[in-house]
């Protein structure tokens, strides 16, 4: 069968393309997804929280009333597509769009990002959720009243599958 060169040449370069083509296609993925996707997706999601949480800063009673903040995610969870959480400067969470945490309203929450959150500084990270079973790119949206103090905060995240 590899008798002659020419055969020997035609199967090490089909063996070549065999091996390289899925090696290749799998790195292609990858770039897209790290370098184009989730950046996307991490900008499109800081901006619908950035609006929530100026919807948000405009309604002092909703920080003090657990059901007026579920009125008001439930009001907007339909027209995004990301889970939305209001959490307080104690860390509880106040409301939620996900049916999935409702039995956690009022709880003290432990999530990354959220203690740099509390303290001020918009986050954006990608994390992997146990509750959800996947990654999850959260933005966390510090919300501030007119004397620039922190009411709360804003949480969007997006389940993305590679």
């Amino acid at each position: 069968m590899f008798r002659s060169l020419r055969n020997q040449l035609i199967f090490t370069h089909i063996l070549t393309l065999l091996i390289m083509t899925p090696l290749w296609g799998g790195l292609l993925i990858y770039v897209l997804e790290s370098q184009y996707l989730l950046p996307r997706l991490s900008k499109e999601l800081a901006g619908e929280a950035l609006l929530f949480a100026q919807m948000a800063a405009g309604d002092a009673a909703l920080w003090d009333n657990p059901q007026h903040a579920q009125a008001m995610v439930a009001q907007v969870s339909p027209d995004v597509t990301a889970r939305v959480m209001l959490i307080d400067t104690r860390g509880q969470l106040l409301a939620s769009s996900d049916p999935q945490d409702w039995d956690r309203i009022g709880a003290a929450i432990d999530i990354p990002g959220l203690p740099e959150a509390l303290d001020g500084q918009p986050v954006n990270k990608t994390n992997y959720s146990q509750r959800l079973h996947g990654d999850v790119v959260d933005i966390f949206i510090p919300v501030r009243d007119a004397q620039a103090q922190i009411l709360g905060v804003v949480r969007m995240s997006h389940r993305y599958d590679t």
